[in-house]
């Protein structure tokens, strides 16, 4: 699978894995790295220019600066793309004003495909606080934000159509 992130900050970071190996003495020792990796991190439409940059490009939607990009990278973009693309997730595009649990391609829950719900700012910023509780037996995960992180970042994604 080929996946393209929309200008992303590129940050690598190493990561290993070593065994824990014990002789016959006792003796404790360390083996490794035996698998080697990197990922790849950052945040789509930077919250805030990088510094030293006094006239940051600018998109015509009003996202750049938008404090709901910054919470979006956080804690959704694990799973949910904001391009029509499915990752984990369905994607996020064009999200407010359809239909809960319709997505083309994707196979949401029954607890979402169930409901009489178009997800508007306010019904969306509910289900992020507590998935469970607004759709009872949705796979989506609470995200461990507040109340008004949520409505944060749902007033984002509105700008997503």
């Amino acid at each position: 699978m080929v996946r393209t992130l929309p200008e992303y900050e590129i940050k690598h970071i190493y990561t290993g894995q070593v065994i824990r190996e014990e002789s016959p003495d006792g003796e404790v020792f360390w083996r490794g790295p035996v698998w080697e990796g990197s990922y790849t991190f950052g945040t789509p439409y930077l919250a805030a220019p990088p510094a030293g940059e006094d006239n940051p490009p600018s998109r015509p939607d009003g996202e750049v600066g938008h404090p709901g990009a910054a919470l979006f990278t956080a804690h959704c973009a694990g799973c949910h793309n904001l391009t029509p693309e499915h990752s984990a997730g369905p994607h996020l595009h064009g999200l407010i004003g359809r239909r809960a649990g319709n997505v083309a391609e994707f196979n949401a829950s029954a607890a979402l495909s169930g409901l009489d719900v178009v997800w508007t700012p306010e019904n969306l910023a509910s289900y992020i606080v507590d998935p469970n509780q607004f759709a009872p037996g949705t796979t989506m995960a609470a995200a461990g934000v507040t109340p008004e992180e949520a409505q944060t970042i749902a007033e984002f994604l509105a700008l997503k159509r």
